[in-house]
């Protein structure tokens, strides 16, 4: 029994240095951008089967303190771990907030609205791949109390919505987790809340609002946003982001982007939205931009609510002080636990929206895809 004993502890031992030495094979640079991959698909390996997950190193550079700042790129598939979207935590709290529901009217708008969202789920998320990028800003630092290890010091951040304007938005990794399973649910059943509340305005807005939000088909405008976006960073103009029909322009092309988006999701040009006019080609930060004219006209609604901005929305930054940074996107998926976005000018590809931070969205009034109007 000694003599065994023996023989596995030197065995453990052989293994040992055997790791040890492969691990020393490696580069400092290739153990970070590993290490980076790891830590954010791991974020989502409980809500989603993970796959072709890739990294690399941007860059890397001292800062004043000394630290060694690394900037890596990550990339990789992932699929709903759900089989249907009765198994979402958000669908199970809207079927449970209905119900609880008597009126049969209000049974009925909620009924409507879950539909909406079951077939927007079952057809864009339940058992499709979606494409992730995330960038990570990963710090070492110069010293570390001699106690501690490289785990318990080294730091994550990811870039958030990256307008290019020397306002780059960090945070902390864990702002782009999947949302918990009890927060959406949560979230479900207040959506449904809102969407009774506001059964009885439905009727009155299909006359009231704009009747060109009807043609504007949000899926056919998250297809053209991810075609003609990439996860370069690039803000100059390049092939993989520019649409021959339309002008692209170095270091400004986000409004002219999602006025693109819109109009390939069939919004139609009018006297004031057209190919440069300011209300197509600004943000509004001067009063006459893309933002006033979807909202002034009837066409978009504005919620700081994430869990309203389906794919075919749009993303709007703001600055810490609440005012708008400039900048706009278009949400290209939201399955409740994820939203990513497509954008130009830094160019972005299917980028988590982080939970933290500041933002607000322009929703559509009309689902094309659901077939409902949409409470603000």
């Amino acid at each position: 029994m000694k003599r065994m004993n023996k023989i596995i502890a030197m065995l453990l031992a052989a293994a040992t240095i055997l790791s040890l030495s492969a691990m020393a094979s490696f580069s400092p640079e290739e153990v970070v951008v590993d290490r980076a991959l790891e830590e954010v698909t791991g974020l989502y390996t409980n809500v989603y089967a993970i796959t072709d997950a890739s990294a690399y190193l941007l860059d890397q550079t001292t800062d004043e303190y000394g630290n060694t700042v690394y900037m890596v790129e990550t990339s990789f598939k992932r699929t709903l771990k759900a089989a249907s979207a009765l198994e979402i935590p958000a669908i199970i709290g809207m079927v449970e907030a209905k119900n609880q529901l008597e009126d049969p009217a209000e049974i009925q708008a909620a009924e409507e609205y879950i539909a909406a969202r079951i077939a927007d789920m079952e057809e864009n998320y339940i058992g499709v791949e979606q494409d992730t990028n995330v960038t990570l800003r990963v710090t070492i630092p110069a010293a570390m109390p001699a106690s501690a290890s490289l785990g318990d010091v080294i730091t994550y951040e990811t870039i958030g919505v990256d307008c290019g304007i020397g306002e780059e938005e960090y945070g902390p990794l864990e702002g782009i987790a999947p949302r918990s399973a009890a927060d959406q649910q949560e979230t479900g059943s207040a959506l449904v809340t809102e969407a009774v509340n506001s059964a009885s305005m439905m009727a009155a807005r299909e006359t009231t609002r704009n009747s060109a939000i009807l043609d504007y088909n949000r899926i056919a405008a998250r297809n053209y946003a991810r075609w003609f976006s990439c996860d370069e960073g690039i803000s100059t103009d390049h092939p993989s982001c520019h649409n021959g029909r339309y002008e692209f322009f170095d270091g400004n092309d986000c409004a002219n982007f999602v006025s693109q988006c819109l109009e390939n999701g069939g919004l139609i040009r009018d006297s004031q939205w057209y190919p440069y006019s300011s209300y197509w080609n600004t943000t509004g930060n001067n009063g006459a931009g893309l933002r006033q004219y979807i909202t002034k006209n009837d066409l978009f609604f504005r919620t700081t609510n994430v869990n309203k901005a389906f794919a075919g929305s749009i993303i709007n930054q703001l600055k810490s002080n609440g005012s708008n940074a400039g900048h706009v996107g278009l949400i290209d998926q939201n399955d409740f636990s994820t939203v990513t976005f497509c954008a130009h000018t830094n160019c972005r590809s299917s980028r988590p929206v982080s939970f933290i931070g500041y933002k607000d969205y322009y929703v559509p009034y009309y689902d094309s895809y659901g077939g409902v109007w949409v409470n603000p």
